[in-house]
């Protein structure tokens, strides 16, 4: 399980009480934290998913993903957020984690992997050897990629822009 996986998770699992509330301070909370606004991986205010990488610092496994997304909430000091967590048993976050991952999905390792070969290709084909501020590549399917890189060399976004999701 990656970090953008646990994000979503804990994004949808707080979604599903807003399904039922329909909170305005929720609604807030999670319009910042959307990892579906945009096509890229990350949220709907960059800052959020950011601050998420930078909290989350431990390996990652279905069997801790649980207590991680707990543990991120509370840090994040939202009290409709922390409360709607509250409310979300750890047998039903793992019941959905199970059906989470074995879906096709955004962010899935595999489509990491794609990724990453797309952001190889950038770099091969660039004039520097590096990658760019924003760059384009190809993946072993074929697809194109547009991707961002921040100025310490890492990515910061991604997307496919034509060919094969």
């Amino acid at each position: 399980m990656n970090k953008f996986e646990l994000f979503c998770m804990t994004f949808l699992a707080i979604d599903s009480v807003w399904q039922e509330t329909h909170d305005e301070t929720l609604g807030i909370f999670l319009s910042g934290m959307s990892p579906y606004t945009f096509a890229d991986v990350g949220s709907a205010d960059p800052a959020e998913y950011t601050e998420f990488c930078q909290f989350i610092n431990e390996p990652i496994t279905e069997e801790n993903s649980y207590d991680l997304a707990c543990q991120y909430v509370k840090w994040r000091n939202d009290e409709a957020a922390s409360k709607a967590f509250a409310t979300i048993p750890r047998e039903e976050w793992e019941d959905n984690l199970e059906t989470y991952l074995s879906e096709e999905h955004k962010g899935s390792d595999a489509y990491m992997e794609r990724a990453r070969q797309a952001a190889e290709d950038a770099k091969r084909r660039s004039a520097t050897g590096r990658l760019e501020h924003e760059w384009r590549g190809t993946d072993s399917q074929g697809a194109v990629w547009h991707g961002y890189t921040a100025k310490d060399g890492t990515i910061c976004g991604f997307y496919i822009e034509k060919g094969k999701q």
